[in-house]
């Protein structure tokens, strides 16, 4: 294999950051890597600075989501510049936003009230999200 090109960082559902993730995935022989974290383009640029150090290619990735017809759908989304665009942007702007309301308002809603909403989403979205973390270890 000489590249991978849907890796997640700690800025969706990864374990390690993006630095991490470009000192792995060079130290195995990749040659190219796209950082497509969900609904989150705030690696890219920490992403793009170690992958430039390392001299590794980087495509500027993301991973969308979305439903249809209720079912959740996952799109990864690739960009030929770090820029994205501007719908893409506000769109998770406003993603973003959402998310971080729902979590301020089940931590305040109380313990026993945050592990049900949590346990609904998480199951909902198959994954925990940094927001759901982030309230449910505060």
């Amino acid at each position: 294999m000489i590249g991978d090109l849907h890796l997640h960082s700690h800025h969706s559902d990864g374990l390690l950051g993006p630095s991490e993730v470009v000192q792995r995935a060079s130290s195995i022989g990749l040659k190219v890597l796209s950082l497509t974290d969900h609904d989150s383009r705030e690696g890219w640029q920490e992403m793009s600075d170690h992958c430039q150090a390392a001299g590794v290619r980087w495509v500027p990735g993301i991973e969308l989501s979305t439903t249809h017809a209720d079912q959740e759908i996952h799109l990864l989304g690739y960009f030929p510049s770090d820029s994205g665009t501007p719908v893409l942007n506000e769109h998770l702007t406003r993603f973003q936003q959402r998310r971080r309301i729902v979590a301020i308002r089940a931590r305040w809603a109380g313990p026993l009230q945050v592990w049900r909403s949590a346990a609904q989403v998480c199951f909902a979205w198959r994954t925990v999200r940094p927001e759901w973390c982030h309230s449910l270890s505060s």
